[in-house]
Formats: structure tokens, C-alpha cells, sequence
């Protein structure tokens, strides 16, 4: 699931104020929608892990995922700077509840004791499928004029995740053997 969300997570924040340029945005007003969605993440961390904490990881995230597909959308569509904004405020809410829901899921599953390593090993995996997605919309781009299926590919690809998701269970516990300690 992680991997599959974080090799679209970048694709914004490359290629977001170029996009705008293409629009005919100017270069400054381009380049405050990346701060836009960059305050959004940080809402989007405080907001959605307090809820979490309440309601539980997995809706949460499953709101994150359908929430980054729709930006994605947004993206698609957009031909102005209101849509840019909507879009980018979307993608950094939602980014920020998924980077933040990730640890903690890994936590609720594995167990606190294990959960940096985990987390450590997640990110480093999650890495080399984050570098994908920026070289990827860029060649779309190259290719096609243009990065809509860029952004109908990212949306996908959440939406993928987010099917993953229904299926994700935390690990069986080993089974107790009783008769051992009889003896």
C-alpha cells in the first residue's frame, strides 16, 4: 500500500509548478502552490492523526487514499489557478494524513517495540517507487505534451492502494501451547 501511494506522492511536488506555468500562471503564484500544499500537510498530519486515534488507522487512511485520488483528478482537470489551489490543497491534506497514518498502522500492527525498524526498512523501500513517479510524469510529459496521464495514472495507482487496503491484516499471533506449560 505504501509503496504503491508513494510512487505518485512526488509527482505533485515536481512537476505542480510547471504544470501552472504550462497554465499561464505566473512563476510566483506557481510556486505559492506548493506552499499551499505544504500548509495543507501539515493540517492534514494534525487534523487526521488526532482522529485517528479515535475512530482507527484504517478509515482514516482509506479517506487519505480517496482523497489523494481525488486531487489527482483535480490535477487532471485543472486548467486555472483556482483549480491549482483546490487541487493542491487536497493532494497536501491528504498527503499529510497518509505519511502520518503509515508509522502509526505499522505500530498497530507489528507492535511499538519493532515499529522504527519497521518504519526505517518501510521508507527505505518506499524510496526507490517515490523517484518513479517524478521520472515518470516527466516522460509523459516528454511524450504526450502534457501531464494528464500522469495524473490519471497517480490516481489510479491510490486507488489500487486503497483496494489493497481492504485486504491488509495485521499478522496472526503463534498459537498458545497450553500443554507446555501444564508441565
Amino acid at each position: 500500500i505504501f509503496g504503491l501511494t508513494w510512487m505518485s506522492v512526488f509527482v505533485p511536488l515536481v512537476h505542480l509548478v510547471p504544470l501552472a506555468r504550462d497554465l499561464g500562471v505566473d512563476s510566483l503564484r506557481a510556486a505559492t502552490l506548493v506552499s499551499a500544499l505544504g500548509i495543507a500537510a501539515v493540517a492534514g498530519r494534525i487534523a487526521m492523526g488526532w482522529v485517528s486515534d479515535r475512530i482507527g488507522r484504517r478509515p482514516v487512511l482509506a479517506v487519505g487514499l480517496a482523497l489523494q485520488s481525488a486531487s489527482f483528478v483535480g490535477l487532471a482537470h485543472a486548467t486555472g489557478l483556482p483549480a491549482l489551489y483546490a487541487a493542491a490543497l487536497a493532494f497536501g491534506f491528504s498527503y499529510g494524513t497518509i505519511s502520518t497514518i503509515f508509522p502509526a498502522m505499522v505500530a498497530d500492527f507489528f507492535g511499538r517495540a519493532n515499529a522504527g525498524s519497521l518504519v526505517g526498512l518501510l521508507f527505505g523501500i518506499a524510496a526507490p517507487s517515490a523517484a518513479v513517479g517524478p521520472v515518470a510524469a516527466g516522460w509523459i510529459y516528454d511524450r504526450h505534451g502534457g501531464y494528464e496521464l500522469a495524473w490519471w495514472l497517480s490516481a489510479g495507482i491510490n486507488l489500487a492502494a486503497l483496494a489493497l487496503l481492504a485486504f491488509a491484516r495485521p499478522p496472526g499471533r503463534a498459537p498458545i501451547d497450553r500443554s507446555a506449560r501444564a508441565r
